[in-house]
């Protein structure tokens, strides 16, 4: 009977959620159930000590003259990637950088933003996003409170850095890969407890947070997702968030550690008759929207339906705000009502996705589930002592787990109050039947 009480939660925490569905159709929903979460559950075992710079290699070698990345007009194989990365890197090792520094990379979405991620993560560095549409107030707070020395940015991004101390070295990427007489890169040593990453929090309540995450984390989350979304080097992932959201982190590496080609989407939102065309050119086959934006397509797809015909489009994520029933009713009467969707629900924390809810294509939903728990994350709801509530109270949802962020950069007090049991937002709001199942599934 191991294992029971998880799923007998789940079948509990989804079915709770519909409203007028027939007793035929529940044993139907409770077989899906079973059979997801043991698919889900397997992706425990994906858990490795690799750290970014490793992986992504590995893969070079597997699939080096795969298409890794588009950008309009522009594309890079496995091994053209790597090696520009691999210029990068040399020259911040050249630079004196060493683990856990961090530098700044302000880069708009381009070929030239992936190259300096990665390069980067191989000079043994944590790349922080500082987004060039921030206000400069907003940049300098950033770079001071990571005390980032070096920030790689481009010409054409570099107005917003103006105003930066002079005392920070600059590296203009798009001059230094047109350098030929580059030296060859030597890698280090790079721990899977090193730094990867320092991402700053919107903010929205209070003061900007920069979130420390460590290679590990990023590596086992994406090599789990892979095998959640079933992605293949065949598939093509748009890259969708911009880099100062941890969504992004999910959509880059789950892609560029299989195999499969990343299409990074310019910085200009696509409209309702973009986004099918562009889906169409680039042959896009997983694409992780917000809920609002994909609402608003459905929307007006209502009234053209035959433009979202024949999509090549396989999967689609919706995450970072609350998925409305009506965003699912629309999708439900849509074409589009054969792609797989997910909805996802996570936080920077962790990082990104905690735990997924699969949409069927039919039923009547008061509210939509965050589903339950992937890899080898564990969800819990406490009271204000951080006690486990009793069945159907009211209590913050909690998560723990080995992938959790190392610390919050120079608060360690709310590094203390946090990080032992993240707690992901109060539950007032919340529906007693998901404090009922959450309940179980934390006993």
């Amino acid at each position: 009977m191991a294992g029971f009480g998880v799923i007998a939660a789940e079948i509990l925490f989804q079915v709770g959620f519909y409203s007028g569905l027939g007793v035929a159709m529940y044993p139907l929903l409770t077989e899906k159930i079973i059979v997801k979460q043991r698919q889900w559950k397997k992706s425990i075992m994906t858990n490795t000590l690799k750290n970014l710079s490793n992986a992504f290699n590995d893969q070079v070698d597997r699939t080096p003259d795969n298409i890794a990345l588009i950008y309009q007009n522009e594309q890079l194989t496995y091994r053209q990637l790597n090696t520009m990365a691999n210029q990068l890197a040399q020259h911040l090792k050249n630079k004196g950088v060493k683990p856990d520094q961090f530098v700044g990379l302000s880069i708009s979405p381009s070929i030239e933003m992936i190259v300096g991620v990665l390069g980067i993560l191989k000079a043994g560095a944590a790349f922080v996003p500082l987004d060039p549409t921030y206000p400069s107030e907003r940049l300098v707070l950033m770079i001071q409170d990571c005390q980032a020395n070096i920030i790689i940015t481009t010409k054409s991004d570099e107005n917003q850095l103006q105003i930066v101390n002079q005392s920070i070295g600059m590296i203009y990427l798009d001059e230094l890969l047109r350098d030929t007489t580059s030296s060859e890169f030597h890698p280090i040593e790079i721990k899977p407890d090193n730094l990867a990453l320092c991402q700053y929090t919107s903010g929205s309540t209070g003061k900007p947070k920069g979130v420390l995450i460590e290679h590990h984390s990023i590596v086992n989350h994406c090599l789990a997702m892979q095998s959640i979304y079933e992605y293949t080097p065949a598939d093509r992932v748009l890259l969708f968030a911009a880099l100062n959201h941890i969504d992004a982190i999910e959509q880059i590496f789950t892609s560029l550690l299989c195999g499969a080609c990343l299409i990074i989407r310019e910085p200009e939102l696509w409209d309702v008759k973009t986004f099918p065309a562009k889906v169409k050119q680039y042959g896009i086959t997983v694409a992780d929207l917000p809920p609002g934006y994909f609402h608003t397509l459905l929307e007006n797809w209502k009234n053209t339906p035959q433009i979202i015909q024949n999509l090549p489009l396989r999967l689609l994520i919706l995450g970072g705000e609350e998925t409305s029933a009506k965003t699912v009713k629309l999708w439900q009467m849509s074409p589009l009502n054969q792609i797989r969707l997910l909805n996802a629900y996570g936080m920077t924390e962790a990082p990104v996705t905690v735990s997924l809810f699969e949409i069927p294509k039919e039923g009547i939903f008061e509210r939509m589930p965050i589903g339950y728990p992937v890899n080898e994350w564990k969800v819990h709801l406490l009271d204000d002592q951080q006690n486990k509530v009793s069945n159907e109270e009211v209590g913050e949802i909690c998560i723990s787990g080995a992938g959790l962020a190392r610390s919050y950069l120079n608060q360690p007090e709310l590094t203390e109050k946090n990080l032992s049991k993240i707690l992901l937002e109060k539950a007032g709001c919340i529906d007693p039947v998901i404090s009922g199942v959450f309940w179980q599934l934390a006993n």
